[in-house]
């Protein structure tokens, strides 16, 4: 059994470590600076042991003015998601890789920045 909830757990307590809020679906009202958990994708990992790759996209919003905090907050991701390397998710799975595939800032015309990040999470069976 895939242990998805145990993953997304620990992807969200590792987003709480950067301080800023962190939410799966950011509420209306909420201001920025916020995370959201996006949506992921699942393939079969190619290990010896049994193992799970996860793309998983992560949003980053930011009211501030020029790129200053967008930049901060995509850095301060990117170091506490690398931090959660060889953690285990429960008992039978560890993440045993993290890259960053892609990372897109854009402005839109209201002056919020989002930051969008594809990361790729590697699950292998202990």
């Amino acid at each position: 059994m895939i242990p998805l909830n145990n993953y997304q757990r620990t992807l969200y307590q590792t987003l709480s470590k950067t301080n800023y809020k962190v939410y799966d679906e950011v509420p209306k009202d909420e201001e920025p600076p916020v995370i959201s958990i996006g949506d992921y994708t699942i393939t079969d990992g190619a290990y010896k042991n049994r193992g799970y790759i996860i793309n998983q996209k992560i949003d980053i919003y930011s009211c501030y003015e020029g790129k200053k905090e967008i930049n901060t907050m995509v850095s301060t991701v990117l170091k506490e998601l690398k931090s959660a390397l060889n953690f285990s998710i429960d008992d039978t799975f560890f993440i045993a890789d993290i890259k960053l595939l892609e990372s897109s800032v854009s402005r839109m015309e209201d002056g919020l920045y989002i930051a969008n990040l594809n990361i790729l999470f590697e699950l292998e069976e202990v």
